[in-house]
């Protein structure tokens, strides 16, 4: 499976990741999904791992899409983790810069410095 999520109540926290090359309809689907988990809170932050994507097949016109579906609230904080990979990590920069470099979208090496972060708050 391409995307999947898990919902950390106590931690208040999503935990999602994309495998292989990820689509707008990954993305969707991802999105129908945690709409539908009752145990999802819009206000909670999110990890994004992106550690084992190997490309992100999404462009200007797909974040903006994504935008209008978007269940998190405008405060939550959402870190995106990409190890190594300069493509992927070029396309999630793409998103961020796009998001008018929103302060509650960041990007990390490591899950470490991405949970630290989401847990400063």
């Amino acid at each position: 499976m391409p995307a999947r999520h898990v919902v950390y109540v106590d931690e208040r926290l999503v935990y999602t990741t994309f495998s292989g090359v990820v689509t707008l309809d990954d993305v969707v689907r991802l999105i129908a999904a945690l709409r539908a988990d009752p145990s999802f809170n819009s206000e909670f932050a999110e990890i994004v791992d992106l550690s084992s994507a190997s490309d992100v097949r999404l462009g200007y016109e797909e974040f903006k899409r994504l935008e209008e579906l978007d269940p998190f609230s405008d405060g939550s904080k959402r870190a995106f983790v990409i190890p190594t990979n300069p493509a992927v990590y070029g396309v999630t920069r793409m998103y961020q810069l796009i998001q008018n470099d929103d302060p509650t979208i960041k990007i990390f090496r490591t899950e470490k410095e991405a949970r630290e972060w989401v847990n400063s708050r």
